[in-house]
């Protein structure tokens, strides 16, 4: 059996080239790989951490917004309320006022009523006196 050398010389250059491979290809491929990883992750425990502040602010401006919206609706019934009352006092004035009005105009009408019965009393005797006198042809 005769000793083949070529097998360790393609043993020896398989060495070689892995070993160049590894240092000179391989091992900046894996510390290229290592700092993108390192930035992806930096990135994204950035991203989410100002994702999370965003939430925060958003959930604290929704709150804020409720809030506001709330005290809104209050004032707003508040005023609802006051100025139904303050209508409420009006129609009530006004009502008073009227039936002031309207007690004033019914005695003033109840005043001219009797003035006018008075005057048509006098009037009636005077007619009725008027027809005797003119029937009988003498003064009643």
């Amino acid at each position: 059996m005769s000793f083949d050398a070529s097998l360790l010389v393609i043993m020896a250059i398989f060495w070689v080239t892995y070993v160049i491979l590894r240092v000179c290809f391989f091992k900046p491929m894996v510390a290229l790989l290592d700092q993108r990883e390192g930035r992806i992750s930096t990135a994204q425990q950035t991203w989410d951490q100002a994702f999370a502040e965003t939430q925060k602010r958003l959930d604290e401006e929704r709150t804020l917004l409720a809030d506001t919206r709330r005290q809104a609706m209050n004032a707003r019934a508040e005023r609802r309320r006051e100025a139904q009352e303050k209508r409420l006092q009006t129609l009530a004035e006004v009502k008073r006022a009227v039936q002031g009005e309207l007690g004033e105009a019914s005695a003033s009408i109840d005043r001219q009523v009797q003035t006018e019965r008075i005057a048509l009393g006098q009037r009636v005797n005077g007619l009725a006196d008027e027809i005797v006198r003119r029937l009988l042809g003498t003064a009643a």
